[in-house]
């Protein structure tokens, strides 16, 4: 009886031991999984700095489009009111000619 009392004991504490194994490995697998995600997954260390990099690369193209954007509509607003620029236009492209006004063209040979 002394035996199998024993043998019982022996066989439930290899029990916990091996339920004690388990829960390290699978402690250590999660932990490796949880790092492996913050270093590659998505939001991850490599993923957040290709990110930034992208985030860079969009605030330079929107200044540029904004600059784009300045520069047109001070084109624009000389369009509308500003009858120089449509006058220096008209001249150089289409030969405007004021009355009582002499035109040189000099002709290269």
């Amino acid at each position: 009886m002394e035996q199998s009392t024993t043998q019982t004991h022996n066989d439930s504490n290899l029990f916990e031991q091996g339920v004690e194994w388990f829960v390290l490995i699978l402690l250590i697998v999660s932990l490796l999984l949880l790092i492996y995600q913050s270093v590659f997954g998505f939001g991850g260390f490599i993923a957040a700095s290709k990110y930034e990099k992208q985030l860079v690369n969009i605030k330079m193209e929107n200044a540029n489009w904004v600059s784009n954007n300045i520069r047109m509509a001070i084109e624009v607003n000389d369009l509308k009111f500003g009858h120089e620029l449509l006058e220096e236009d008209a001249r150089n492209n289409f030969l405007l000619i004021k009355p009582g006004e002499d035109v040189y063209r000099f002709i290269e040979k």
